[in-house]
C-alpha cells in the first residue's frame, strides 16, 4: 500500500469544487479549501499508518510469547540445558545443592552474589560466550559441541583453574552412571565458587566446585572442577591441572605426557575441528597410550 493510501473512510465526502465555484467561491476560496482537503488526506495516512504499525507490533509481541512457551519444553523432566535425555536408570549429581536431580530441577533459587572486588581466574575459552564454532580444520573432526557430549576435555592453557558448564559436567555424570552406575562426583563444595573472568571481558561466578573421579592406568583421582551454570561449553582443563601433572605436551603431533603420573606413557590426544586438543574424562587416561622404554624428560633437564 502507498504511503498516502488509505481506507475509504464512509464519513468522508470529497468535494465538489465545480458545484462550489458556481455556488459563487471564488478562486482563493477554492484554493484554501483544497489545501486543508489536502492536509486532512495526509492527517489520514498517518493515522491508517500508526494502525498497521500497532497491528504488527501486537503480532510480533504475540509471536515472542509462543516462542517463550515453545521453548520451555525444554525444562520438562527428562530433559537437560543440554538437551540430553535422561533415562530412569540415570544418577546426576546437582552442582547447585548436591542433590540427587539435575541444576534446571533444583528447588534451591540461586543465592544474590555480592559484587566485592575479588581476585578473578582466568578462562578465555570462547565456548562460554555462546559464540558460534568457526570449523577451521578438517570436517572429519570432532565439534566442541560434540566434545561435550562425549565427556571430554579441552585443554586450555589459557584458563587458570578447570572449569566447565554444567551441561558438560551433567554429560559426564550421564556417561559415567551408564559406564559404572554411579555419576562419578566425590563431592560437590558449594562455598568454593571463584569468580572467572573470559575473553569477551565478561565475567560470573561459579556455581560450586565439582570433585570428578578421572583415573589413569587403573589409578584413581581426583580433578576439581569449577562449574558455571552459564553456556554449554566443555570442561577446560587448565595450566594448573596440567602443572600438577607434570604434563609435557607436543602440539605438533598432538601427545602429552603426565610425568607425574608416568614419564612412560604417551598419550595421543584428539583434535577438535577448531584445533583444540581434547581429553578424555570418562574413560582411563592410558587407555590409548603408548608404554615407551625410556622415560620422557622434562625439558628442563636440557637446560
Amino acid at each position: 500500500m502507498d504511503e498516502h493510501e488509505v481506507d475509504e473512510d464512509p464519513d468522508y465526502t470529497s468535494m465538489d469544487y465545480a458545484q462550489l465555484a458556481a455556488q459563487g467561491m471564488n478562486e482563493e476560496g477554492l484554493m484554501a479549501l483544497e489545501d486543508a482537503e489536502h492536509q486532512a488526506q495526509e492527517a489520514m495516512a498517518l493515522v491508517e499508518k500508526g494502525r498497521r504499525t500497532l497491528k504488527e507490533a501486537r503480532f510480533k509481541q504475540h509471536q515472542v510469547k509462543m516462542s517463550r512457551q515453545y521453548y520451555k519444553t525444554n525444562n520438562k523432566p527428562g530433559y537437560t540445558s543440554g538437551s540430553f535425555r535422561r533415562s530412569s536408570e540415570e544418577k546426576i549429581t546437582c552442582l547447585r545443592c548436591g542433590g540427587d536431580h539435575r541444576v534446571a530441577q533444583c528447588p534451591m533459587k540461586e543465592k544474590s552474589q555480592a559484587q566485592a572486588a575479588e581476585h578473578q581466574e582466568s578462562a578465555p575459552f570462547v565456548c562460554f560466550a555462546d559464540t558460534q564454532e568457526q570449523a577451521c580444520v578438517a570436517d572429519n573432526l570432532v565439534s566442541t559441541k560434540d566434545a561435550v557430549r562425549q565427556g571430554k576435555a579441552v585443554l586450555d592453557g589459557g584458563a587458570t583453574k578447570t572449569l566447565a558448564s554444567v551441561t558438560a559436567m551433567e554429560a559426564i555424570m550421564g556417561i559415567n552412571s551408564s559406564k559404572r552406575g554411579s555419576p562419578g562426583v566425590s563431592a560437590v563444595d558449594l562455598q568454593d565458587r571463584p569468580v572467572f573472568g573470559f575473553g569477551n571481558s565478561s565475567s560470573d561466578r561459579c556455581l560450586s566446585t565439582a570433585h570428578l573421579q578421572v583415573s589413569a592406568g587403573g589409578q584413581s583421582g581426583s580433578l576439581r572442577v569449577h562449574t558455571l551454570d552459564k553456556g554449554d561449553g566443555p570442561v577446560l582443563f587448565s595450566v594448573d591441572a596440567l602443572r600438577r601433572l607434570g604434563a609435557v605436551i607436543d602440539f605438533e603431533s598432538d601427545l602429552v605426557c603426565f610425568r607425574h603420573l608416568s614419564d612412560k606413557h604417551v598419550i595421543k590426544l584428539e583434535r577438535s575441528n577448531t584445533g583444540h586438543q581434547l581429553l578424555p574424562l570418562t574413560e582411563d587416561w592410558f587407555q590409548q597410550a603408548t608404554e615407551v622404554h625410556q622415560g620422557v624428560p622434562s625439558l628442563k633437564a636440557f637446560l
